[in-house]
Order: C-alpha cells, then structure tokens, then sequence
C-alpha cells in the first residue's frame, strides 16, 4: 500500500517522471514493474537498456515523493486453501488499519485506488476498508 495525502501536490514530480519517460518514447499511463521486467506489454518494444533506464528514473520519482509505504506478504505453501490466504490478508490489513487508525481518520475522506489486478485483493480493500470507515471510504480503480 503507498499513501499519500493528495494536499502534497505531486505535479513537478510526475512532470520529470513523464519528461524522462518521453525522452526514450515511453508514453505509458503507469508504470507497472512486473511487466517491464518482463519486457511485456507496454514495454515489449523497448531495449534493456531502456527498461533500466525506466527503473532508475522510476525509483528517483518515488524517492522524491511525500509518501510512505507498506508491504504485506503471505508465503502460500504454508496456506493449504486460498481462503486461508485471505483470511491471512484481511488479518494483516485490518490489523495495521486499526493500528493507525487515528491518522486514518484525521482525514475526511479515505480514497483508495486500486487496479483489480488480484480480485482477492480487491475485495479485501474494498471490504475492510468499507467497514471501518464507511461513507468517509471511495473505492476507484486505477487505469
């Protein structure tokens, strides 16, 4: 999960990020790491060397952002049903939901944007989220 308040404008920062991008002809709307390691749509045309590129400048745009971050794994071969991993999710999710949840609710809205890539993970968001706060939480998925 990457929060960022939307007060803290971002615009110079996505300007460079789309000012590099554009000086190789990568004209993407995100940047999705997988599929250019991969070298796969988007990125299929592209050379090594401007896939690393886009790793870099990538990485010096996030650096600069006013953002923090968390990550939340699950080793599946201890999990022997997927609704088990779920549940392993969900838990993990919740938990740092209600640990922070004073800074959560500093805000009057919660927007959470996601790409539906994992419906598992969708529906977790969309249901913690929603029950814990309600009307004050905006689903959006990210295109």
């Amino acid at each position: 999960m990457v929060f960022h308040n939307q007060n803290d404008d971002i615009s110079s920062e996505l300007q460079f990020l789309n000012k590099r991008l554009s000086d190789i002809n990568c004209n993407v709307p995100f940047i999705h790491t997988s599929p250019l390691i991969r070298q796969d749509e988007p990125f299929e045309d592209l050379l090594m060397t401007d896939r690393m590129y886009i790793f870099r400048i990538f990485s010096r745009f996030v650096e600069q952002l006013p953002i923090t971050y968390i990550s939340f794994s699950v080793t599946k071969t201890f999990y022997q049903e997927d609704k088990r991993i779920e549940e392993a999710f969900r838990h993990q999710i919740r938990n740092f939901i209600e640990d922070n949840l004073e800074c959560f609710q500093s805000f009057g809205k919660i927007t959470v944007y996601y790409d539906c890539g994992q419906s598992i993970i969708s529906k977790i968001l969309r249901d913690t989220f929603g029950k814990i706060f309600g009307s004050s939480m905006d689903f959006r998925t990210a295109h």
